[in-house]
């Protein structure tokens, strides 16, 4: 016996399989022909060291709220940051540990 189906009843099944198919697109990782989120966007702006507030400076990966403070005080006693390189010169803060930040700064 064949069945018909009503317009709810593909309604509800395509809007399931809709449902279905956003799932598993934010449970994947993100490919290189996904569209930018703004966490992506996020992670891809750079803080400038010279202008920064702790908030800005804590959006960095790695560098906390201690370091944050370290280099607001620095730059108030010593002025703007001539190179990021400059930054060697705040305690806590070394060459490795700058190496693994720098691309995250600018000027």
């Amino acid at each position: 016996m064949k069945k018909n189906f009503n317009i709810i009843e593909i309604f509800f099944v395509s809007t399931l399989f809709m449902a279905s198919l956003n799932a598993n697109a934010l449970a994947s990782p993100a490919t290189s022909n996904t569209l930018p989120t703004a966490k992506t966007s996020a992670l891809t702006q750079r803080v400038n060291v010279n202008t920064a507030d702790e908030a800005g400076f804590r959006s960095v990966k790695g560098l906390g709220a201690v370091k944050a403070r370290a280099i607001l005080a620095y730059r108030a006693q010593h002025g703007a940051f001539k190179s990021i390189e400059d930054l060697t010169h705040v305690p806590g803060i070394g060459p490795k540990f700058l190496e693994k930040i720098k691309t995250q700064l600018t000027l």
